[in-house]
């Protein structure tokens, strides 16, 4: 796991960042940086990110997935993989060749709020029920005119359109046999423009190797404290345990510094 890499600004200044690795190594780089809750770039803020002409890379996104069997699938911006003990659970069931499942009552919540915000406009909702009908190959094929287009990317929806020249981007749904009785529950990735910028629910495994990007919010004053981790916990993103000698923890500990990470000495 390596620190977030600057990659620029955007045009209003703020730092953008990139981290590699599992989706817990991408939040403890970004966090790590100073980028608040949720960490990884929104779709709109990755769409500014390439906007901008900071990069053009692709990156998994703070968006977070819910499907049951026989029902659309919805989108919500409060991904609950957006925290260190949640995103270790979805790295796992990545590990283990699975979608990470979590009760019924959380794909009911969403659509019960989902419905609430129906009269909103696309661009003001927080959750979505994705109203495309998916293909033959499950795929639903977004145009800039339509509401799921316009909730993912909001106010740069036409912009990016335009700038990228796509007449459609392909939207990879969530696989139709899932489960009735839990909520199958993944992350949302975004590729790059060069390859049509596709957005996936599906693939891109959360417990190898990835991108991520993040915004630094233009709020945060340069002279503020970096996040502390305890090496413990770096540690534990990676599976590992500190159970090692001084010398060893001493050796880890430094690399990480090196890397930009501020750690509290606590072992």
């Amino acid at each position: 796991m390596a620190g977030a890499k600057l990659m620029g600004n955007l045009k209003d200044g703020r730092e953008v960042y990139e981290a590699r690795g599992n989706l817990c190594s991408n939040i403890f780089g970004l966090s790590g940086r100073g980028v608040s809750a949720p960490y990884l770039a929104t779709p709109e803020q990755v769409a500014l990110i390439r906007l901008d002409g900071v990069h053009n890379n692709w990156s998994r996104t703070s968006y977070a997935l819910a499907k049951i069997k026989g029902k659309s699938t919805i989108i919500t911006a409060d991904s609950p993989y957006m925290n260190k003990t949640m995103a270790r659970v979805a790295v796992e069931a990545h590990r283990s060749g699975k979608y990470p499942t979590l009760p019924l009552v959380v794909y009911e919540f969403l659509e019960d709020i989902a419905r609430k915000q129906s009269s909103l406009s696309p661009e003001e909702r927080s959750v979505h029920i994705m109203q495309g009908k998916p293909n033959s190959e499950w795929t639903i094929v977004l145009t800039p005119e339509m509401e799921d287009s316009k909730f993912l990317l909001k106010r740069f929806n036409d912009q990016y359109f335009k700038k990228f020249d796509h007449s459609s981007i392909n939207f990879y749904d969530l696989p139709k046999n899932v489960s009735k009785g839990e909520t199958t529950m993944n992350y949302l990735w975004f590729n790059l423009p060069q390859d049509g910028s596709d957005l996936s629910a599906r693939g891109r495994d959360l417990g190898g190797g990835g991108r991520a990007s993040g915004v630094l919010d233009e709020s945060r004053s340069d002279d503020a404290p970096e996040k502390g981790f305890s090496l413990g916990e770096i540690l534990d993103d990676e599976g590992l345990t500190s159970d090692f000698a001084p010398n060893q923890i001493k050796k880890i500990r430094d690399t990480f510094e090196q890397k930009g990470y501020k750690i509290t000495r606590k072992h």
